[in-house]
């Protein structure tokens, strides 16, 4: 999934975000610029995402009055200020507050294909309602450590953007979107109706699963750059329908 920050914005969202402490302000403005230099480089083909990114439409202004796109968490930061009476140390506010991945066996490739989805079978998982997909994803994890099943429910979370600095709730759309982008384009083709239908589909369900103004930015930016990674992966012999938990 991409989920890549527009660094102006991310900086002038936490200028205006209340100041817990030197050291949690300071560990916040680390992540918004190690979140730029990722988001922004190392995909290949850096120019075209960059100017794709600064290029997408702005999301409403925030109550507190920033402009433009903000891709930072926002129920991340609730969590955070919620934990602050907490007692916890800012280590301990951080680890609650951020979404866990499980990353599965790894990307399907020639060596460990996915499995194969007939339409019926990837719409019916496609769909399923954030939490029921997840659960779903880790039933169907527990039943080998590695196989073709396994392989199509490869996710590496919130693409370009640091480990700690997304909710839970943000995770899980994320990896709902990644299992979207990994077998989607073994379906349909890419460049067919269909196929650009699913993507649009699927840049939809991640801007919902997420909810508001993050939400809204990352359903936008996939939408603008996300077809450079709706690609075909490796594909075996195994019928997706006939492995999946019942």
């Amino acid at each position: 999934m991409i989920l890549l920050p527009r660094p102006t914005e991310w900086k002038a969202a936490m200028g205006k975000h209340r100041k817990p402490s030197d050291s949690r302000t300071a560990r916040r403005m680390g992540m918004g610029v190690a979140t730029a230099t990722l988001g922004l480089t190392g995909l290949g083909f850096g120019a075209t995402t960059a100017q794709a990114a600064t290029a997408a439409p702005d999301a409403p202004a925030a109550n507190s009055g920033a402009s433009g796109n903000e891709f930072f968490d926002r129920s991340y930061e609730k969590c955070l200020d919620d934990q602050s009476s907490s007692g916890l140390s800012y280590e301990q506010q951080v680890d609650a507050c951020t979404g866990k991945l499980r990353e599965g066996p790894g990307e399907p490739d020639s060596s460990h294909p996915g499995a194969k989805f007939d339409p019926a079978t990837y719409q019916k998982v496609a769909q399923l309602p954030n939490d029921q997909f997840i659960e779903l994803r880790n039933k169907s994890l527990d039943a080998a450590s590695d196989g073709e099943l396994q392989r199509s429910f490869y996710s590496n979370g919130c693409t370009r953007t640091p480990s700690d600095a997304v909710s839970q709730k943000t995770m899980d759309a994320c990896i709902q979107h990644d299992f979207r982008y990994t077998v989607g384009p073994n379906v349909y083709d890419k460049n067919s109706k269909e196929g650009q239908d699913d993507r649009a589909a699927a840049d939809a369900q991640l801007g919902q699963n997420i909810g508001g103004m993050t939400g809204q930015a990352a359903a936008q930016l996939t939408g603008t750059v996300g077809s450079s990674f709706y690609n075909r992966t490796e594909t075996g012999q195994q019928n997706a329908n006939e492995l999946l938990p019942r």
